[in-house]
């Protein structure tokens, strides 16, 4: 591996990379700086894009008095350049510094139409698109939980922006683009660097490739494969969960609970008959207000057993494991209910501000937050989860609010933490957030998963063994151009559940096709709401519920494989597929984006002549035509509907 280093003083000299470019041995990639850390020559023949870079460098630290930059380039196979960035305090102050890096800032693509220029900017729930008028940013946290960007020209290739940062430290990716001009980098949050000390940014690549996003993509999921350390092992039976059955004690949803308030007797089991008769399954059940009191309130100190009977619960807890559905508890992350014991004593000491010294308020003024950096809130939530659990017998806990990673930033002075005000405005909250649920993994069994509300960073995941998800919710939006609306992250962490929410406390109404898209993504559904109400699951909702729900549990083997890929090519542009492989068989999710019927040609399948071929959608057996080593799969597909094909090895 070749280096240099960059520093106000040094010269980076032309570094090249020699790969092959359409089989033609050439260079493909040179980049040349000057002193200032400007690139003054970059050609590259993969993408055949034509970049035309500004003078401007590769960082920018702002007024940064006294702060001197050295940048180091390294090159890497496969057309890639690491860039690695040290910052140092050389003056006699200390400084606040806010860099970005990298930076490409005014890049333009010549002798290319706009038109043919896409990006993908994976904010959640958006998909590669060629809007040449955008302006993106997105702090790093559930909302872009992905470390890259991707430019490229449709038909020929692009070039990828990554960074490398394997600490959770806060930052903001952004995009922009006027025509065929382009600026796209990373802000990191600002720091004090005293006179004297250094800082080493996360490293970065700028990488070319050919093809489109797919490339990037994998790129990028090859580095999370070699990142990612996940605290305990991923969980067979945890990932097999597709009927996610959130339950009462009491009347929360709107309908009589489990819990019998006259005669002390809990009945979970009544609650789960009648919810697999509804959706043909229950892989999980999920207790939301098992730790509420009349006098403690619903969140804080979940010890209820004044109110609630513990044996009774326990009992149930024990029956409804042993007919092999798992339970879990849920937990809040960001609230005290000002009547329990615990806010009472500390509600004022580990409660978060905003930045203008204010309490929280989203849920109510009532409510204290507690500040997942304070020291002791986080051993208190920890031991509390660790009790709970033993004490029911779960096999799963819940920490509600967390993964979104940008609605609180703590600036309370008395907690010791930096307060400073920054533009990354979620402040440390991604990175406190995936310190907490890392120390609730360590107290608790390795044999208990944990999840939360939203699908965390890349890094936060590891942390963690699932989460539900709003990615659908928002990718239906047409702003986000995901006409399969697919959720990337499914396929980013294959082996990180996820269940989707796809209407909030509210009925899911006639939305089949939202239930349609879960099931094309292969993921789990979050089922919430009164089954005595049918504003919340009418017939023609719960029966393709139960349709979905069988096919992804007959085929769970290939909806667990870690080398999934989305949105895989098909033979026409408006039926969209997806990929599972495994030992045994393979399957592809369709759908049908278009409101016309389609029937012809789908997919182009490598294959032998006499391989069997499946049409779990339509329960009937699937006859291709081979030609060549290769099937072609015909299929008859309703507007906005789905299908799915099971390739028998």
């Amino acid at each position: 591996m070749k280096k240099t280093t960059l520093s106000l003083f040094v010269l980076v000299i032309c570094l090249c990379v020699f790969v092959q470019c359409n089989n033609i041995p050439k260079e493909c990639f040179i980049l040349e700086c000057n002193e200032q850390g400007a690139i003054t020559n970059f050609v590259e023949n993969t993408s055949k894009m034509k970049w035309k870079p500004s003078s401007f460098p590769l960082f920018d630290i702002g007024k940064g008095e006294g702060i001197s930059p050295s940048l180091s380039v390294e090159s890497v196979d496969n057309g890639c350049y690491r860039l690695l960035l040290v910052l140092t305090n050389n003056g006699n102050d200390s400084v606040w510094v806010e860099p970005r890096f990298p930076v490409l800032k005014d890049w333009e693509i010549t002798e290319v139409e706009s038109d043919e220029i896409y990006q993908l900017f994976p904010r959640q729930g958006e998909m590669a698109n060629n809007t040449d008028s955008i302006s993106y940013a997105e702090v790093y946290s559930g909302n872009f939980p992905f470390q890259f960007i991707d430019v490229y020209r449709i038909g020929h290739g692009g070039i990828m922006l990554q960074t490398l940062d394997d600490s959770n430290y806060p930052k903001k990716y952004y995009l922009d683009r006027n025509k065929n001009i382009l600026s796209m980098g990373v802000i990191y949050r600002a720091k004090m660097l005293a006179p004297g000390e250094s800082w080493s940014l996360p490293s970065a690549e700028l990488s070319v490739h050919q093809g489109d996003w797919h490339a990037a993509f994998t790129q990028y999921r090859n580095w999370l494969k070699n990142t990612l350390r996940p605290i305990t092992a991923r969980k067979d039976w945890f990932r097999d969960v597709y009927n996610f059955r959130q339950t009462f004690l009491y009347d929360n949803s709107g309908e009589t609970g489990a819990h019998d308030l006259k005669t002390g007797k809990v009945d979970l089991i009544a609650k789960v008959n009648e919810s697999v008769n509804a959706f043909g399954g229950v892989d999980y059940l999920h207790l939301f207000d098992w730790g509420q009191t009349p006098d403690q309130g619903r969140c804080g100190d979940y010890f209820p057993w004044h109110y609630l009977n513990k044996k009774e619960l326990q009992s149930q807890v024990k029956k409804v494991k042993a007919s092999g559905i798992p339970v879990g508890l849920y937990h809040e992350g960001y609230l005290l209910s000002p009547t329990s014991k615990v806010c009472k004593e500390h509600g004022t000491d580990w409660q978060m501000l905003d930045a203008k010294s204010n309490r929280y308020a989203r849920f109510g003024d009532g409510y204290y937050y507690p500040c997942p950096l304070v020291e002791e809130w986080r051993e208190y939530i920890a031991n509390t989860v660790k009790r709970s659990s033993e004490e029911v017998g779960a096999d799963g806990v819940y920490i509600d609010q967390f993964g979104f990673g940008w609605q609180y930033g703590c600036y309370n002075p008395s907690h010791g933490h930096d307060v400073h005000h920054t533009s990354v405005n979620s402040e440390m909250q991604v990175f406190a957030e995936a310190g907490l649920m890392n120390h609730i993994k360590r107290k608790i069994s390795a044999n208990i998963v944990t999840y939360t509300e939203e699908c965390p960073t890349d890094i936060s995941t590891q942390y963690q063994d699932g989460s539900f998800s709003y990615a659908i919710c928002t990718g239906r939006d047409s702003v986000r151009h995901n006409p399969a609306v697919v959720n990337l992250n499914r396929f980013a962490f294959p082996d990180y559940k996820l269940f989707e929410i796809l209407h909030i406390d509210d009925p899911i109404g006639h939305d089949t096709i939202g239930i349609k898209h879960v099931f094309f993504n292969g993921e789990g559904l979050w089922l919430s709401g009164p089954l005595s109400n049918p504003k919340w699951f009418p017939e023609d909702v719960r029966a393709t519920i139960r349709k979905c729900y069988s096919i992804l549990s007959t085929h769970k083997e290939a909806f667990r494989s870690m080398e999934p890929e989305p949105l895989i090519e098909t033979r026409q542009p408006f039926i969209y597929a997806n990929y599972f492989p495994s030992e045994k068989e393979c399957v592809w999710t369709l759908f049908n984006a278009s409101n016309s019927i389609y029937e012809g040609d789908v997919l182009e399948i490598e294959a032998m002549e006499g391989t069997r071929f499946y049409d779990a959608w339509n329960d009937r057996i699937i006859e291709p035509k081979f030609k060549n080593g290769k099937a072609m799969i015909q299929m008859k597909l309703l507007p906005k509907d789905v299908g799915c094909v099971i390739q028998i090895l």
